[in-house]
C-alpha cells in the first residue's frame, strides 16, 4: 500500500522552503439519483489565497440540495455563468462564487492545480472521489488521518471523523467554523492553516520515514496512487 512507504519527495525542509507545493481542497455536495455529487470546489493556496472557487452543474439529477447544511437550493445551479440568487453562509463576508462550471471542465482545472503539490484537507478522499480524481498517497496530508489530532476526538469512527473537523479546528486554532451553513472556502482556509500549525512534527515524522496517518476507507483506495 502507497499508506505505508517512505515519502522521498516531500520532507520538512523541502516544504519549509518552498511553501507553494502545498494546496488546500474543500468540496462541497448534493445528493443525486448516482449519490452525492460535486456541487461547489475549492482550491486554496498555502497563505489561504483562493486559486479556485466555483459551484459546479450537477452531473446528473439533484434529488436533495442538502440545504439544511449546504444552504444551496435548484436557482443556485444553471447554466450560463451566473448565478441568479445568493445565500447566506458562516462568514458574512464570504459570498458564493459569481460563476459556475460544468464538471468535466472543473475536474480538469482542479486536476492542473493539484498536480505535483502536496494536497492538504479533512477527509480528502470525500473531494477526490466526488472529483474522479486520484493523487499521490503520499502527497496528501488528511487531517482526519493524522494520528496526533485524532487524539483529539472522542473516538475516530467514521462518523466521528466526519463531524469532527469543527471540533478539531476549535481545539487547535481557538476559531468556530460552521456556524450557518458549510463553506468550502472557509473548510480549505481552516484546513491549511490546521496543517501549517503542525507542519512542523508531520512532515519530521514523514522524513523518519514513518506515515503518521491511518489508511483511509478501504473503498476509496482508488482515490489514491
Amino acid at each position: 500500500m502507497p499508506f505505508l512507504q517512505r515519502t522521498e519527495s516531500v520532507t520538512r525542509s523541502a516544504i519549509g522552503s518552498c511553501p507553494d507545493i502545498c494546496v488546500s481542497l474543500a468540496t462541497q455536495t448534493v445528493l443525486s439519483l448516482e449519490g452525492y455529487i460535486l456541487a461547489r470546489v475549492t482550491v486554496v493556496d498555502y497563505g489561504g489565497d483562493i486559486l479556485l472557487d466555483t459551484l459546479v452543474i450537477p452531473r446528473s439529477r439533484v434529488i436533495d440540495y442538502c440545504a439544511e447544511r449546504t444552504g444551496f437550493n435548484e436557482s443556485h445551479f444553471i447554466a450560463g455563468g451566473k448565478i441568479r440568487s445568493r445565500i447566506s453562509i458562516s462568514r458574512s463576508s464570504e459570498n458564493l462564487p459569481g460563476h459556475i462550471l460544468g464538471f468535466e471542465i472543473t475536474r480538469q482545472r482542479v486536476a492542473q492545480h493539484l498536480r505535483g503539490k502536496v494536497v492538504v484537507g479533512h477527509r480528502l478522499w470525500v473531494s477526490l472521489d466526488a472529483l474522479r480524481l486520484s493523487h499521490p498517497a503520499d502527497k496528501t496530508r488528511d487531517l482526519a488521518t493524522y494520528f496526533p489530532l485524532l487524539a483529539a476526538l472522542p473516538s475516530s469512527s467514521d462518523q466521528d471523523l466526519q463531524d469532527g473537523f469543527p471540533i478539531l479546528v476549535q481545539e487547535f486554532m481557538h476559531r468556530t467554523i460552521r456556524k450557518g451553513f458549510e463553506n468550502s472556502v472557509e473548510d480549505a482556509r481552516a484546513a491549511m492553516d490546521l496543517y501549517r500549525s503542525c507542519r512542523d512534527n508531520w512532515e519530521h515524522l514523514i522524513a523518519a520515514s514513518f506515515w503518521p496517518s491511518l489508511t483511509p476507507p478501504r473503498e476509496f483506495f482508488q482515490c489514491y496512487t
